[in-house]
This record gives structure tokens, sequence and C-alpha cells, in this order.
């Protein structure tokens, strides 16, 4: 420890070397991203089908818009001002086509046969009467009404299909760029904009937002109650270096290995912040308490005392909380493993930058100084040690009311997650989802991959017929507003060739062999890139060797839960209808968005029992007691049972993001609970009477465990005010839990050392 001591400006060099070329990896770090993929590992099945989804049939990511004119949309002004909106819009890198009534095309019968062409002509027509022609035929098309233009013809929707391949990296700017243009050129009429590429843009910029904000927030508040605690500027400034080396360490790792900041990644400079301070206030308190016990001791020789006798409970104390956040590489989704990876690796620079830093601020303290121990903490100090001494059976019920009423709470948590609902309700991209829902309708979709078994083809007659039979079913749920596939076009080609709606029933195989032939499947372009490719409208619906097909739902935006529970259903209609000739497929975002409910679920519980079989392995080793050990695991647990009875009695779902948060709340618990037990341990060698060893604990720990759970308390709190709700849950949440791992520390841990003595004190 002395030549660590001797040495401590060039450890303090090294640490500045290696800092200096990481920090150009922060600014990549900082870039949020809370697109789908980042949710998934990308081995992932689900993502992997995901991407193959995108290759056959383009990205589901679209953004929607509503144009609404009180006079109708068939007329020329408004169709010029849409016509000149969608070519600004086509010309955005980023954006791969646009879809509304001037580019959707439809059948014409003409005496050479029918034809194909764009429902509106180019150039677009003046004429009343042209316009009021085109009108006609929009309405009662079964391919254009309430899909392109509304049935009074007031409204139209214009559908912006964003391209493929790495569309994560320019997500947020596309869907800028096009909402600017929708903005200048439709401000003077309704037009709210909706889709997943909108809500996951909103979420990257107040996620971006709010780290900005809050992280500047925690450090103001942390730091100026440090300065209230201690009066020193060094030691403020130790601590100050601790955190802000943790967090550029973590943040610099993080962007290192390519990844980017999402709602659940961007309470990692935080969680440094607040886990950091532990070792940052420990070693101050320790030497605050050897200056008072030992006056007459040099300043280096209360330093090399104090890093004696600290070392080791910070060093386990970091140990177990990597242990509970490394617990988090079990999980099955990306986001939450990362989180684990990188918080452990976080603080492994914050260990360092403690023992370090710290040790400079002490040896630059005047010789004689005398730093204040507040006598508040005394005072609570002394009332847990009255308590527990004259009342023991009193606060052991208490804390069993707590835990009864918190099992209670805890068993109304619903495992859920809905991406919309992280937003706050005032954000335009809730307000415009709403509005949207309102003017049009139910636009979310729901993908079905229909793989069609032995020889039968996407559009055989047995397929096709199935399918429509099957849509026409899945209506009747009031979650699905429309569906579409195939047999639409075969549908609206009947109608063109007959001259007359076509009789109900089931198309027969010799139309439909008739329909192929009038569209010449056959001979279309099937080759994206080549012009030709636009008029084929059968390549959304199917692969050009038929092997596989496609049926898009349209419906409600929901959560994950109930998006499950319909797909259940929705796949047994499936099965009764398609079920002998065809495998039907969930597909594109919703087979994702609904295992996010199972992955939760696996990583909360595969996360909370490996933190604490990590936590206790560790104990026993250190104390070499497996009584020691055993307890140690009280404290810790205490704190996640209330946290979650207070998750259920708030409403708050166990989701993407605070599934998490028990793996956090034991590392955040571990840490007063070890430097407790350490000093609990020694009292017991040197063969002190319970007593004895309750104010021995307390003089030597107490008081930094008091003041770290009270600077958690100033700290946590502001994440509360965020805009992104997983922000305010983590703050609230962890705000509990840190209270109530100080209350398990100080009472609860003190009772079970009396009700479980060591074997010498019950010898006698």
């Amino acid at each position: 420890m002395q030549n660590f001591i001797r040495y401590r400006w060039l450890w303090f060099g090294l640490m500045i070397l290696i800092m200096a070329p990481l920090l150009k990896w922060i600014g990549p770090a900082l870039i949020p991203d809370n697109s789908l993929s980042v949710w998934f590992l990308k081995t992932d099945p689900l993502l992997v089908s995901y991407h193959e989804f995108h290759e056959h049939f383009g990205n589901d990511e679209v953004i929607l818009t509503v144009l609404e004119e009180e006079n109708g949309i068939f007329n020329q002004a408004t169709l010029l001002k849409l016509q000149a909106m969608s070519e600004k819009i086509k010309a955005i890198d980023g954006v791969d086509r646009i879809t509304s009534i001037l580019t959707v095309q439809d059948a014409f019968d003409t005496p050479g046969g029918i034809r194909f062409e764009k429902l509106v002509p180019s150039p677009i027509p003046g004429d009343p009467a042209e316009l009021q022609a085109i009108e006609t035929r929009a309405r009662n098309n079964i391919l254009i009404e309430d899909r392109f233009v509304s049935k009074d013809g007031k409204k139209a929707m214009i559908s912006i299909q964003m391209t493929t391949g790495n569309f994560d990296a320019i997500r947020d700017r596309v869907v800028a760029e096009v909402k600017q243009v929708i903005d200048e050129d439709l401000k003077d009429t309704p037009h709210p904009i909706g889709g997943l590429g909108v809500i996951y843009s909103a979420l990257n910029i107040l996620t971006q937002q709010d780290f900005g904000t809050f992280l500047s927030l925690c450090y103001l508040f942390m730091f100026s109650a440090m300065w209230w605690v201690f009066r020193s500027a060094r030691l403020l400034i130790g601590g100050m270096g601790v955190i802000l080396y943790g967090c550029l360490f973590t943040l610099s790792i993080y962007g290192l290995a390519g990844r980017q900041l999402n709602m659940v990644t961007a309470a990692l400079p935080t969680l440094i912040i607040v886990l950091g301070i532990g070792d940052a206030i420990h070693f101050p308190s320790t030497f605050i308490h050897l200056r008072h016990e030992y006056p007459n001791l040099t300043r280096p020789q209360i330093v090399e005392k104090g890093l004696r006798q600290v070392f080791m409970p910070c060093v386990l104390t970091s140990m177990t909380t990597i242990a509970g956040f490394l617990s988090l590489v079990t999980s099955p989704m990306s986001v939450i493993k990362d989180m684990g990876i990188y918080a452990a690796i976080g603080l492994v620079g914050t260990l360092a930058a403690s023992m370090v830093f710290m040790t400079i601020a002490f040896l630059s303290l005047p010789e004689n100084v005398r730093l204040p121990r507040p006598k508040w903490m005394g005072t609570v100090l002394n009332w847990c040690e009255q308590a527990v001494i004259l009342h023991p059976w009193k606060v052991l019920s208490a804390f069993v009311v707590v835990a009864l009423l918190s099992f209670g709470g805890a068993s109304m948590v619903k495992v859920d997650t809905y991406t919309i609902g992280y937003l706050p309700k005032s954000d335009r991209a809730v307000v415009d989802h709403h509005d949207l829902e309102q003017r049009w309708g139910y636009y979310n979709v729901m993908e079905f991959l229909i793989k069609p078994k032995g020889s039968l083809r996407a559009d055989s007659p047995e397929i096709l017929n199935g399918m429509e039979s099957f849509i026409d079913e899945v209506k009747q749920f009031p979650q699905i507003r429309d569906g579409s596939s195939q047999h639409l076009v075969y549908r609206r080609l009947e109608t063109v060739f007959r001259g007359t709606e076509p009789p109900p029933g089931p198309m027969s195989p010799e139309l439909i062999a008739q329909m192929r032939m009038i569209i010449g499947v056959d001979s279309m372009s099937w080759d994206k890139s080549e012009e030709a490719y636009d008029d084929n409208f059968v390549a959304p619906f199917m692969m050009e060797d038929g092997s596989l097909g496609r049926v898009t739902l349209i419906g409600a935006m929901m959560s994950a839960s109930e998006v499950s529970e319909l797909i259940g259903k929705v796949q047994l209609i499936a099965q009764r209808h398609l079920g002998v000739y065809a495998e039907v497929v969930s597909s594109g975002y919703v087979p994702m968005y609904v295992t996010i409910i199972d992955y939760v679920m696996r990583s909360q519980i595969n996360s909370f029992f490996l933190a604490l079989g990590l936590i206790f392995l560790m104990m026993l080793l250190w104390l070499r007691s497996f009584r020691l050990a055993l307890l140690s695991l009280i404290p810790n647990v205490y704190p996640v049972l209330v946290m979650m009875g207070c998750m259920g009695a708030a409403g708050i779902d166990l989701d993407v993001t605070t599934a998490i948060i028990a793996a956090i709340v034991i590392g955040v618990a571990i840490d007063d609970t070890i430097h407790f037990l350490y000093h609990w341990n020694e009292a017991e060698k040197a063969h002190k009477t319970w007593e004895q060893a309750l104010k021995w604990t307390f003089d030597h720990s107490g008081r930094a465990a008091i003041t770290t759970t009270v600077l958690l308390m100033i700290g946590y709190p502001v994440m509360m005010f965020a805009s992104v709700k997983s922000v305010v849950y983590f703050g609230f949440l962890t705000t509990i839990a840190a209270f109530t791992a100080l209350l398990a520390d100080l009472l609860l841990t003190p009772l079970m050392m009396r009700l479980w003595p060591p074997k010498s004190v019950t010898s006698k």
C-alpha cells in the first residue's frame, strides 16, 4: 500500500493515457438508436427472419400521413399539391417509395382488352368531369377505397416506405426531413403523421435529450450534496473526478464496441454515477473516521491505514456489483445484455479511479484538517441502535408486514410492454397517433407469411380462397380494421372483367387461371432495380416463384401482451382456413414485439437468481462463513421485494426497461451490505458481543452507508422528471430500493445476526 501511495501520480498518468485515445468513441455512442433490431441479438432467429422479410417485401417501417380537404381530394389543386409533396419526399435519401392515389394502379377494360394504368393519369387533368370519373372509379374499389382514399372522398392516405439495409443509422434524419416536407406543404390542412419509424425517432430524440439534461442534473445534485456532507473542495473534486472518469470510460468502451445509447442503456452514465459514488464516499468517510479516532497519526499514516481498511471491502463491493450486472448477459435481449456488460466494465474503471483520485485528494488535504461529522447522522445511527436493542420484535414485525404487503403488490405485476407508451402524452408522435386513428382508423400492420405446402403456389386457388376467407373472419375482431393479400387483385380484375360485382363464394380455378393470364404474372418484371418493377402490383403479395405469399392485417397499436393474445386467436383461424394447404407464419415487426414478453421474463428470472448465486459464492469465499454469506442475501433481496411490490401497487409493468432493475438494485444494495458485514465479521473475530459488534459496525460503516444513500436519493429522483417513461420508472423504483436497502442494512441485518449468532456465542 505504501508503494501505491508513493507512485500515485504515476498511476494517475497511466489512467489518463488509457483514457485519451478512447475519448473519440464517446460521440458515436451518444447517437441514440431505439430500433427493433437493437433489442435482439444478431443471431436471434427472429431478427434473421425479420431481415429476410425486408429482403423479400421491403421495409415495414413506413411513415403515414393523411391529407384532408373539406371539398374533396379529387380536384386538380389538391392532386397537384400531393404530387409536388410526393416528389420532394421521394428525393430524400432513405425513402424507397411512396404509395398514394397518384401511384396506385387499376385495371381498365378497353376494346383491346384489360390494361393496367395509374388511377390518376399524368399530367393531372383539370377537367372536372374527368376528375369526377376518377373519383367514381376509386369509390367502391377494393384496391383503393379505405386504403388510399376515404369513403367520403375527403381524405387521402400517403404511405412512405423506407429503404432497407442499414436504415437504423439514418432513421432520425429521414423521419425529420419527411416531417419537414409534410409540415411545409400541408401546413394549412390537418396532417397527422404516424408509423413505427416516427415512434422510434421520437424515442431517439427524447432519449438524447434526457441523457444530456438528467446526467447534468445528477452531477449537480450529487456533488452539491457531497459538498454539504464533506465541506472540502479537494474531496469534492476527487469525487467528481471518480464519477467523470467512470462515465467517460464506460461511454468510450461502449462506443468503441459500435454500440449506441437506447432507452435502456441511456441509464448507463447515471448508473455509473450512483454506483461509483459509493466507493467515492467510503474512502473519505473512512478517512474522516480514522482522523477522529487517531488524532495523533500523520496524514500519510491515516491515508495508508484508511486504504488498508477500505481496499478489500471496496474491491469485493465492485466484484459483487459487477457479478450482479454480468448476470444480465444470460438475457436473450441485446439491450439488457449490453447493459450488464458495459455497466460491469464501467465499474472496473470507476474502482480504479476511486483508489487513485481519492488517494491524491487525501494527501492534498492540510496536515491538521478537521473534517465535519454531521450530528444528524449520529442521531440516525443512535435511533437505529436503540430500536434493534430495545424493540427488536417490533422492528422485525414491521419488516414482516412490509414484506407481506410487498408480496401482495408483486403478485399484481404484469409482464408487458407498449412502445408508444414510453412517450409522454404531449409528444407529437403520441398526439398524431391518436389523431391519425381518429381521422382514418387503425393503421398498424401485422404481417403473415404464407408458405405453400407440396406443389402448391401462393396464387393457387386453394390458397387464394383460403386467404380471402381467413381475412374475412379475422376482420370480425374489433382490433382488426382490414386485411389484404393477392386475392384483392384477382377480385378487382374479376369485377372489371365481368363489368359488375362478382358473386359471393370462392373463386374457381378456371377464373384464377384466366386472371393470371390477364395479369401476365409470368412476364412481369420482378427485378426491383428495373423501372418496370413499379408496374408489378403482384410483387408486394408474393415471391416470383410462388413459394412465398403474404397477408397484411391492419389493426390497432397494442401492447405486447394484447398483440400476443390476438395473434394466438388469428393463428387458430389461419390454421382452419389455410392449414391444409400452407404454413402461416407471423412475420415482420409483430412476432419480435410479442417475443419481448417472453424474453423479459427470462431475463428477470435468470439474472436475478444468477446474481444472488454469484454474490453468495463470493461472500462465502471472502468471509469464510456460510452463515454470513447466507445472511448477506437478506438485505439485498428485501429491497427487490419492496420494489416489486411498489411496481404492482403503482401499476408499473415488468417490461424491457424495468426487467433490469432487480439486478441493478442488488448491485446497489450489496455495496453497503459488504462494508457492514466486513466490520461485523471483524468484530466477531475479536470476540465482541452482539451489542459491541453493533456499535463497532455502526461506528465504522454506518455514516458511509447513510451518506451513500442520501446521495443516491438525491440523484435518482432527478430521473423521475425525464420525458421517457423508462427513465422515470428507473428513478422512482431505484429511489425506493436505495432507501429500503439502507433500512435493511441498519435494522434488519443486525436482527438477523441476533437471531443467528455465531457458534462461539451460541455455545456460551
